[in-house]
């Protein structure tokens, strides 16, 4: 491997991603499946059983102290409250206009607020809030 070439990470399901046959191929500097079989027996499958999305790969952000909840109602376009019994939220990161720059995870963890965003949007994100 030459000194410009780096190593892809692999994710703690890795393992069965490559036991199932999982056509793997890089993303955001994970080495991660894209199918198993088929578009349309994959797309059959979820539709009539279930999907399972390895998130090994996803940012996450910790949001903290005694304006964490305003800051992140705020920022996000769903009711930060809704984490409240320990459920994760789906919302978007907004921007001033009101516009998305990413959607996310939310909950809420202890006193603190997680946020779950797309591994290759996650330096812009934490910034964003910043």
């Amino acid at each position: 491997m030459s000194q410009h070439t780096k190593e892809l990470s692999k994710t703690h399901l890795y393992q069965c991603h490559t036991d199932l046959k999982g056509k793997l191929t890089p993303f955001a500097g994970f080495e991660l499946p894209i199918w198993y079989t088929s578009l349309k027996e994959e797309h059959r499958a979820v539709r009539q059983h279930a999907g399972i999305f390895d998130i090994g790969h996803m940012g996450v952000l910790r949001l903290s102290g005694d304006t964490a909840f305003d800051d992140l109602q705020q920022l996000s376009c769903n009711n930060v409250s809704k984490t409240h019994s320990q459920k994760m939220v789906y919302s978007m990161i907004l921007n001033e206009q009101g516009g998305v720059r990413d959607d996310i995870m939310m909950g809420q963890w202890g006193d603190d607020y997680l946020v779950i965003v797309n591994a290759s949007n996650l330096e812009k994100i934490n910034t964003w809030i910043l």
